[in-house]
């Protein structure tokens, strides 16, 4: 496994859980609206999880990754 890559699926990991919540926040709000629940649960899972992803890349490993470089 190449170094890092552990790290980068536990993040997106970790993110995919926030988007989770936060897709099962949004499903009941939805389903108040009429949308059906499977499509709105899963694209805002997976919107969640991207972006949660990213934010968390850019704020800890980014970081860490220039903390680390040799020169």
């Amino acid at each position: 496994m190449p170094a890092g890559l552990g790290r980068w699926l536990v993040s997106w990991t970790f993110a995919g859980i926030i988007g989770w919540f936060v897709g099962t926040f949004l499903m009941f709000h939805l389903l108040g609206s009429g949308v059906r629940p499977s499509a709105g649960w899963f694209v805002t899972f997976m919107v969640g999880w991207i972006i949660g992803g990213f934010i968390w890349y850019e704020w800890k490993i980014k970081a860490e990754l220039k903390g680390s470089t040799v020169r």
